[in-house]
């Protein structure tokens, strides 16, 4: 059994040191999230401590990304906690989607909340491989830290826009280290 709980809406910026926690990352390292989220909401318990917190950022062609989930609890308060967030956000924000990664929010919780699976992004998992793809031959691949224009790094990242599951890419992502990515 789950304790009581309920949903408020938050501002993104008062969030981010629960945002900093999902992600394993410093505060000041999450401050561009918080800037890019349109609306936030957090998870109280009976005691008022936050419990997890969601916010969502525009997606350019597929309505609005679910950012956050729940602080380390048992499994079945985190999944309460999942649902109550993905549910607030698919009320409060209209079109959503979300990646179910098996912590932040789990395939359970969104399907509980409503939300139906229509990616491909199946069960990848572990660190991102070493070796490229093969590419065509007179074709290159590089990695972005490899390319110094940063307007043409711009370009390469806007490529995958319309796809579910790509936000909206700022100038500053094209940057090294961006969101504190590793350039290579």
């Amino acid at each position: 059994m789950t304790p009581p709980f309920r949903v408020v809406a938050a501002s993104p910026a008062d969030l981010l040191p629960v945002f900093a926690a999902l992600y394993g990352a410093p505060a000041e390292e999450m401050t561009w999230l918080a800037d890019t989220l349109q609306a936030a909401w957090a998870v109280l318990d009976e005691d008022n401590a936050v419990r997890g917190a969601a916010g969502v950022r525009p997606s350019p062609a597929h309505g609005l990304e679910l950012m956050g989930g729940a602080l380390a609890a048992e499994p079945e308060e985190e999944q309460a906690v999942q649902t109550a967030l993905a549910k607030a956000a698919h009320r409060d924000a209209g079109q959503v989607y979300a990646f179910a990664d098996g912590s932040l929010f789990t395939a359970q919780a969104l399907a509980q909340a409503g939300f139906q699976e229509v990616g491909a992004y199946r069960l990848l998992a572990g660190p991102t491989p070493e070796e490229g793809p093969p590419t065509l031959e007179g074709f290159t691949l590089r990695p972005l830290a490899d390319v110094p224009d940063l307007a043409i790094r711009l370009d390469a990242l806007t490529t995958y826009e319309d796809r579910i599951g790509h936000h909206a890419v700022s100038p500053t992502a094209a940057e090294d280290g961006a969101g504190g990515t590793i350039p290579r």
